[in-house]
């Protein structure tokens, strides 16, 4: 589908409707150049505390404590098949609130890994939840922005106990996210067993899709949890910002999503008692 045939008619009934004054115009315009502008940026920002439970070792992860961003762009002139289109070669760039209205401003460079995927590695940047982030990507001679807010982490019960390969289903209920993203290791490999993280654009795009929020999420037990072992959970409940975060880039298709991860222990081996344990 291409991504300006859909938005024809819904052109044609915005002009038939009936338009007063330039202001007004002029907001149509803008609105009709978002739909149809064929850049695509989708950002995320995960920012991983460090765990509190010595079972835990992230050393070997790619979820080392502080924030791991990644920035995805392709031209999305056929919508199906944009993660077949990325956009190399961008500078991109990660301003904070302050920053953000300042295009002088060096701000946080992302680093180029190729096929449209740009990368800020843990270590750089500090997680503070309530800030603003803006992603800006300057391509060429064109430039445009996305934006979020960070919120802060979610609070999920996570048993200590679990039954090997029995599905595990974590409660988001009344906290407002968007999606919620989960990671599980292996604590004695740091190996992933599973997780729903988005790899392209296209995958990122669909996992920011939607408006309503997550109740819900269930880990499939039989591929996160295959072993009697000690795993570790990684939690992020994430928000996305709106089309109004959008500027220079689809306004449909274009966004930015932040969350604090945060890990906690799980074991599906059956422990002993333990002499002056709990009773």
């Amino acid at each position: 589908m291409k991504v300006q045939s859909g938005f024809r008619a819904g052109w044609m009934v915005l002009v038939a409707a009936g338009v007063s004054g330039c202001e007004d115009w002029k907001q149509i315009q803008e609105a009709f150049k978002g739909f149809t502008d064929p850049t695509v940026a989708q950002a995320m920002m995960i920012g991983v505390s460090a765990p509190e439970s010595d079972l835990i070792d992230l050393s070997s992860t790619d979820f080392k404590p502080g924030v791991a961003a990644t920035a995805f762009l392709a031209n999305a002139s056929d919508a199906d098949k944009m993660d077949e289109a990325p956009i190399e070669g961008a500078a991109v760039t990660l301003l904070d609130a302050a920053a953000a209205s300042d295009t002088d401003s060096a701000g946080v460079a992302f680093t180029d890994m190729t096929g449209g995927a740009y990368t800020i590695q843990p270590g750089v940047l500090e997680y503070a939840a309530g800030a603003t982030w803006t992603v800006r990507a300057d391509i060429e001679d064109e430039s445009g922005t996305v934006k979020v807010e960070l919120p802060a982490a979610a609070t999920v019960a996570i048993p200590e106990q679990h039954t090997t390969a029995q599905d595990l289903t974590l409660d988001f209920t009344g906290q407002e996210f968007h999606a919620a993203l989960i990671v599980v290791l292996d604590a004695t490999t740091q190996q992933v067993t599973w997780s729903n993280q988005p790899q392209d654009v296209k995958a990122v795009y669909e996992f920011t899709r939607g408006s309503d929020f997550v109740t819900t999420l269930t880990i499939p037990g039989a591929e996160a949890f295959p072993a009697d072992a000690v795993y570790a959970i990684g939690v992020a409940g994430m928000r996305h910002g709106s089309s109004g975060d959008v500027e220079g880039f689809n306004t449909l298709l274009s966004s930015a999503m932040a969350g604090a991860m945060t890990f906690a222990p799980v074991s599906t081996v059956v422990l002993p008692d333990l002499p002056g344990g709990p009773q």
